[in-house]
């Protein structure tokens, strides 16, 4: 949640029910675009997406006709700038479930939001419409200080998810 915050992203926790299934988040962009995130606390999922199969399979069930995310409690660094969050993916009528092994997030040049973008299939990364920004094309969306503006928004919402713990822990 903290990161969703830092990101400028406007999230929602457990907004609804989807035929039976809860997402843990629904992020929303300015353009009407949602994005499903489901939460694995301790995965590498990106690594390990046999054990995210439920969880594409219960995404799929509810009905969610848009991109989902599945993180976990690290994240990973691509070839590029931008950051591996998870598993990104969708669904479409045809073949059902279809991941995005490209998806990163990348911070945009031109006015500093954060967007997750698809670089698989163009070194310069296209638009998935996962972004508040403006202007967002191939040609604004790297920055050279992605990763580390990023490991200092992961390190904050590390550390104040921490404290929140460590302090419920005193009062409780």
């Amino acid at each position: 949640m903290v990161m969703f915050t830092e990101l400028d992203w406007n999230w929602e926790y457990e907004p609804y029910d989807l035929n039976e299934y809860i997402p843990d988040f629904i992020v929303s962009f300015k353009n009407g675009n949602e994005l499903l995130i489901k939460v694995k606390k301790t995965m590498n999922v990106w690594n390990k997406q046999k054990e995210c199969d439920d969880d594409i399979k219960q995404i799929q069930n509810s009905g969610w006709k848009q991109l989902f995310m599945i993180v976990g409690g690290s994240v990973g660094f691509s070839d590029s700038d931008g950051v591996s969050l998870g598993i990104v993916g969708g669904f479409d009528d045809e073949c059902g479930f279809y991941d995005l092994p490209g998806a990163v997030l990348e911070l945009n040049n031109s006015d500093g939001s954060w967007a997750i973008i698809d670089e698989s299939g163009d070194s310069d990364g296209y638009d998935m419409g996962l972004h508040n920004g403006k202007n967002l094309d191939n040609y604004t969306l790297r920055h050279k200080d992605t990763h580390t503006m990023f490991e200092e928004i992961w390190t904050e919402s590390k550390n104040s998810v921490f404290r929140s713990s460590y302090h419920n822990r005193i009062l409780f």
